[in-house]
């Protein structure tokens, strides 16, 4: 729910009070959004961080300030913290925005590096953690793939939910009714 107002902010960033109002509209009523919301996972909370992240990079290109970058910041650590995705969206980001820094505003890259830097060196507690625990990881990915010689039509269904999205299984029936 507190991604609609987001989502209006950052339209309202952007360009307009219309294009805030769409962008809301389409947040609202996003099937994908509506089914993680109901879910009792990180998921929901996840996309929350990634549009507040979203919504302070929009406000630090209109307006490089303190403030704005440190809800960057802080955004960005939440998203790292609060899934495994976020690792990967926080990169991504910076790096696209860090290459639309070096060839339109270059005066503003070396406060969006730090920002960056920042935000990564938040990542080092977590990295500490992960590490040792890689191998157990592994083995638990692989695990997946092994039936153990019991074969049934349902593991596929639940590998097809787990890669992919929950919208998916709605239009098979599963025979355990699963949702």
């Amino acid at each position: 729910t507190l991604c609609i107002p987001v989502a209006y902010y950052t339209g309202k960033e952007l360009k307009s009070n219309s294009l805030g109002l769409i962008l809301a509209s389409f947040i609202a009523i996003n099937s994908l959004w509506i089914y993680y919301s109901q879910e009792v996972r990180i998921y929901s909370l996840f996309i929350l961080f990634v549009s507040l992240s979203i919504l302070f990079l929009v406000k630090i290109k209109n307006n490089p300030l303190f403030k704005n970058y440190l809800g960057f910041i802080l955004s960005n650590i939440a998203c790292i913290y609060s899934s495994s995705l976020g690792i990967n969206f926080v990169f991504i980001e910076l790096f696209a925005y860090t290459i639309y820094l070096l060839f339109y505003e270059r005066e503003n890259l070396k406060k969006f590096l730090y920002a960056g830097l920042i935000t990564l060196v938040a990542y080092i507690p977590l990295l500490a953690i992960m590490l040792p625990q890689l191998n157990t990881l592994n083995r638990g990915f692989l695990s997946v793939f092994d039936w153990g010689g019991k074969f049934k039509v349902e593991n596929i269904l639940f590998l097809i939910q787990d890669w992919f999205s929950p919208v998916i299984i709605n239009l098979v029936n599963h025979p355990y009714g699963y949702y």
